[in-house]
């Protein structure tokens, strides 16, 4: 009986066989994946971190330009390791980009405009790129590719400008500032004492930005008595809802009011103690609060006060007071920067008798 021999593959065969061919086609995904994979994450992780390094740029200049205007206000640069610097900084060190430590986000800082714009500007840069003291971002698949990092940075500017109203101003309207000629003092006696009111550039005598830092105490006007520096007059808005108080005493707690410099408001005298005191310890109960009040002229008083106390003022400028709490039956705070906003046309004084600016994100 004859056995069979086994018969060899030739060489043809084996190139005619299907054997192993998978293992190409995995190679070659295994490859396509990875190099989606490096797409797909790493660059997520890019864009991703791009967005973030954008806000924090946005949210340190906003901030910058915002403590610029209440604490350091002028064309004069803020100071070195002053207050506005020191707000940029920890803006930037408390917001991390793709979960980068503060010491891993690079900034830096101009206090000048960008081309076209003009106003108190604030720039900010900030970075994730390796310079400027920052770590680039980490990478997961693209070293196989050969790249052992990736950067971001991002660029944004704030301006404060000019402004000629707010949508949060208190229901407290107090007289402009004055030229004080003729005893007795820190009341308004004419034809020797003189009020000019801003226009434009010109800040006549009212308040400027230097009067920035000086403490006020605002008393419960009399209009029956002779006007006082820190008399001031309950608005009245909307009108006839001071005759309750409750009205009033949210007034001061919230934002409800809207108004702009030459609007007429109505007044009483700032006689509502009890729903004052509520209202200011309402509204600085976590603190020191800033807030913007009208100003009027202390001539249109002179001639439109009436014994009953219910009169019509215009509003002349707005400043900012930092409200601190009640002494008695009075308020106290100090001067600050104002943060307003253009509500469209109006008077709006420029220069020094700027005391309100409007804050705007320009790139």
């Amino acid at each position: 009986m004859a056995t069979a021999t086994p018969r060899r593959s030739s060489l043809t065969d084996r190139l005619r066989s299907e054997r192993g061919v998978s293992l190409i086609h995995v190679g070659i995904a295994i490859f396509v994946v990875m190099g989606f994979s490096a797409f797909v994450l790493d660059h997520g992780v890019m864009l991703v971190a791009r967005g973030q390094a954008q806000n924090v740029a946005d949210a340190a200049a906003i901030a910058a330009v915002t403590t610029r205007v209440k604490d350091e206000p002028g064309n004069a640069n803020p100071a070195v390791n002053g207050i506005t610097e020191k707000v940029l900084v920890k803006t930037v060190e408390s917001n991390g980009i793709f979960g980068g430590a503060p010491t891993d986000t690079g900034r830096t800082w101009e206090w000048g405009c960008p081309a076209g714009i003009s106003g108190w500007c604030v720039q900010v840069s900030v970075y994730r790129d390796g310079t400027n003291s920052s770590t680039t971002l980490p990478v997961y698949f693209a070293p196989l590719f050969g790249l052992s990092s990736q950067s971001v940075r991002a660029y944004a500017a704030a301006v404060a400008v000019e402004a000629n109203g707010t949508r949060c101003m208190k229901p407290w309207i107090i007289p402009d500032k004055w030229q004080e000629n003729t005893a007795p003092p820190d009341e308004f006696n004419p034809p020797g004492d003189v009020y000019i009111a801003p226009s434009g550039n010109n800040p006549g005598t009212g308040y400027t930005l230097a009067d920035v830092g000086t403490t006020v105490l605002l008393k419960p006007g009399n209009p029956n008595q002779a006007i006082s520096s820190s008399f001031y007059f309950a608005i009245d808005e909307p009108p006839g809802s001071n005759n309750s108080g409750s009205v009033y005493e949210s007034n001061i707690a919230n934002c409800r009011i809207t108004k702009r410099i030459g609007d007429t408001v109505n007044t009483n005298p700032g006689n509502m103690i009890g729903p004052t005191q509520q209202g200011v310890n309402t509204l600085t109960a976590n603190g020191p609060v800033d807030v913007v009040v009208a100003l009027f002229s202390p001539t249109q008083f002179l001639a439109v006060v009436t014994p009953q106390g219910n009169f019509d003022l215009t509003i002349v400028n707005m400043m900012s007071v930092r409200i601190t709490g009640m002494s008695g039956n009075n308020v106290v705070g100090v001067i600050t920067g104002g943060v307003g906003e253009d509500l469209g046309p109006g008077p709006t004084p420029t220069g020094t008798a700027s005391l309100i600016r409007a804050i705007q994100l320009v790139r």
